[in-house]
């Protein structure tokens, strides 16, 4: 251990045995770390070679590395974290630690500490004030933003951005431009966690930093892979809820805001976060709901075989595909996108068994990522060809990109993972605060449901859009073409997940008035997963 933490030791409240023996139980027993994560942040942690170990590990887990001691160690020296010391301590961390089983006590015992220790750092920073007016100046410079590598995002004493114009565009409206009209972005909706808390006033204080779950150089490649088109990317680890990915274009530049004025094409709905605050017509991507219901509740959903003419006749219209695609079976009817199949499935589902499954899902409530609300979709079913249209993801369906970005992490990973956008939070004096958790849902489908679809969707990927769009990874996909307004083109979705333990993300990449979903959306996804893929490794 540090020389500098064996003088702490014996300074701040805490307890080193709790932290060691939790330490200790992630590296004899991987099956617990996943357990520890929802539980314990970086910052429950007092001693500095004690974090960086945790943050060692909660980054090998988020990539799905083999945990051990030799491998964290291996991990530490990589990453310039260790000294001569910390091999032998890993060692001493284990031979401490005989059994994983009383984890959960030694975190509720950290719990304790770093409260006690909190209130202990904020009264140091009150009593080395002489006057109550350099207190409030002490602890009242606003705080900073930062992406989940430490890079400087919105420093808000300065009021200046990140030196790179690219990620200060891509990053926008997740951080935030000079005069707070984006709502949902950290510096407008995270306001109390930057300034933080006035004991001597209850009022807001500040200095703190609050670094996001992004990663900036991922949301400069996806804001160049739209290539100044409309539209919305999200990527986020269906594991931890960390979203690496949230952008939105139209955008700017928020260290030199344009004048906007009210009808520029350049910046219609510049200031709307598309990812958190818009809904569109999903298209094919909500056939994944609705072939959820049919193999729920139409009994031989799998055994079955449609007829695609090209035509449907329901009452009150006519559903339609491209073209005739004859006899299927379920999985070709998703790989094909067969509109006629589907409107049929939905007509014999009925409207309040696909609007059951939306709700299930959870596309038409809103929900909150890190305090922050996302929009919530709609779905009116109709009757006769409007049901039928409903069930292909028409009619007036809606769907928000960050709602769907939950789905489809509940089908990679058995469960939902409700995604978060604050990855760590310290004071001014970099004292660790808590940070936010991934809540964690029961997923809306059965299990057999979720491992047949994963199965449908890979192949999507082999049959239609062709394994070579993403080189080795097991991806699984779901394209969506949406018919917009009159005379416009439609929506472009591509949306789906990486069925590997390695690599598990998901991802939204919505193309307004894009065209096909495949081509204008697909090697949008294809790019940032390639690009996480090479950080992974």
């Amino acid at each position: 251990m540090a020389d500098n933490d064996a003088l702490l030791t014996n300074q701040m409240p805490h307890s080193p045995q709790a932290e060691q023996a939790v330490l200790g139980s992630m590296l004899i027993d991987a099956d617990c770390v996943k357990d520890v994560m929802d539980q314990l942040q970086t910052q429950d942690f007092y001693l500095r070679t004690n974090r960086d170990i945790f943050e060692t590990i909660y980054q090998m887990f988020v990539y799905s590395k083999p945990i051990d001691g030799v491998t964290v160690a291996g991990e530490m020296e990589k990453n310039g974290k260790s000294n001569e010391q910390t091999r032998s301590y890993l060692v001493q961390l284990m031979e401490v630690t005989p059994t994983s089983a009383n984890w959960r006590e030694y975190a509720e015992v950290m719990h304790q500490q770093a409260a006690l220790a909190r209130i202990r750092d904020i009264a140091a920073e009150l009593t080395s004030c002489v006057s109550v007016d350099e207190c409030r100046e002490h602890i009242a410079a606003l705080g900073q933003v930062l992406d989940r590598n430490g890079l400087v995002l919105y420093d808000g004493a300065s009021g200046t951005w990140a030196e790179d114009g690219s990620i200060r565009r891509a990053t926008l409206h997740a951080v935030g431009d000079r005069d707070d009209n984006i709502s949902t972005s950290a510096k407008a909706a995270l306001r109390q966690r930057l300034v933080g808390f006035d004991p001597l006033t209850g009022t807001s204080a500040g200095g703190h930093k609050v670094y996001l779950t992004i990663d900036a150089e991922l949301n400069a490649a996806a804001l160049e892979a739209l290539n100044g088109r409309k539209g919305a990317v999200a990527v986020y680890n269906y594991r931890t809820g960390d979203v690496l990915c949230m952008v939105s274009s139209p955008t700017f530049d928020p260290a030199e805001p344009p004048e906007i004025r009210d009808g520029d094409s350049r910046y219609d709905g510049v200031y709307l976060n598309r990812v958190l605050s818009s809904t569109f017509a999903p298209g094919s991507v909500f056939k994944l709901v609705t072939t959820a219901a049919a193999l729920e509740q139409l009994e031989g959903t799998l055994d079955r075989h449609f007829t695609c003419t090209g035509r449907l006749e329901l009452e009150g219209g006519t559903i339609t595909c491209p073209y005739a695609h004859g006899e299927m079976d379920l999985y070709d009817a998703l790989a094909r996108s067969c509109n006629c199949a589907y409107a049929q499935l939905a007509v014999e589902l009925g409207g309040g068994t696909l609007a059951q499954y939306a709700e299930k899902a959870g596309l038409t409530q809103s929900f909150s990522v890190s305090g922050i609300s996302a929009a919530a979709g709609q779905f009116t079913a109709g009757q006769g060809a409007d049901l039928g249209w409903s069930g292909v993801g028409q009619y007036d369906d809606l769907v928000n990109p960050c709602a769907f970005l939950r789905v489809l992490g509940s089908l990679a990973g058995g469960k939902t993972v409700g995604p978060r956008l604050v990855y760590q939070e310290t004071t001014m004096h970099g004292v660790p605060l808590p940070g936010d958790s991934a809540p964690s849902l029961k997923a809306p489908f059965d299990a057999d449901t979720c491992r047949v679809l994963r199965d449908m969707m890979r192949n999507n990927v082999q049959q239609t859009y062709g394994q070579s769009m993403f080189g080795s990874l097991a991806v699984c996909a779901k394209s969506g073409t949406a018919e917009a307004a009159p005379g416009q083109s439609p929506h472009a979705w591509f949306a789906g997940f990486v069925a590997d333990e390695d690599l598990p993300l998901a991802f939204v990449v919505l193309v307004e008035n894009g065209g096909g979903g495949a081509d204008a959306a697909g090697p949008i996804a294809a790019r940032l997963l390639a690009q996480a893929a090479e950080t992974a490794e």
